[in-house]
Order: C-alpha cells, then sequence, then structure tokens
C-alpha cells in the first residue's frame, strides 16, 4: 500500500489511507498507520503528510473487513 500511495502523490492526487479502529489480527490500527507514516523517512511522504495531502483515517470499526461506511472525517484542504 506504502509503494502505491507514493506513487499517487508523486502523480499529484491526495491521499486518504483508512485502517481499522482497534486491534484485529494481521491489521494495522489508524494510530499506528499513523505513526507509521511519519517515520517513513521520504522527503515526499514527509512533505504530503504534513500538508495534509496524505491522510490516515480510521474505519470506525475493529473487525479485518473496512467498513467505510464509519469513516472518520477527513479534512479538507484547498
Amino acid at each position: 500500500m506504502i509503494p502505491f500511495a507514493r506513487e499517487l502523490l508523486n502523480l499529484g492526487a491526495k491521499v486518504v489511507i483508512a485502517a481499522i479502529t482497534l486491534p484485529s489480527i494481521n491489521d494495522i490500527t489508524a494510530a499506528e498507520l499513523d505513526i507509521l507514516l511519519q517515520k517513513i523517512d521520504d522527503e515526499l511522504f514527509k512533505a504530503k503528510y504534513e500538508s495534509g495531502v496524505l491522510q490516515c483515517v480510521a474505519s470506525g470499526n475493529g473487525t479485518c473487513v473496512i467498513d467505510l461506511r464509519k469513516l472518520s472525517e477527513v479534512r479538507m484542504y484547498l
């Protein structure tokens, strides 16, 4: 997912990555993903994350299947 997100960012897209809210087997939580995104040693990722073009949001559930109906609010930047 990270290489795909980077390619989308490189093409100028806004990227919102959704992850589960509660821990589940073999899945990363939104809190863990947010920490991971901050630690990626890549100038493009850092710039896009800090500007809000790259965001991590919580899905609102703790199951293995991401239910986008409960997605947390996405901050919009113009």
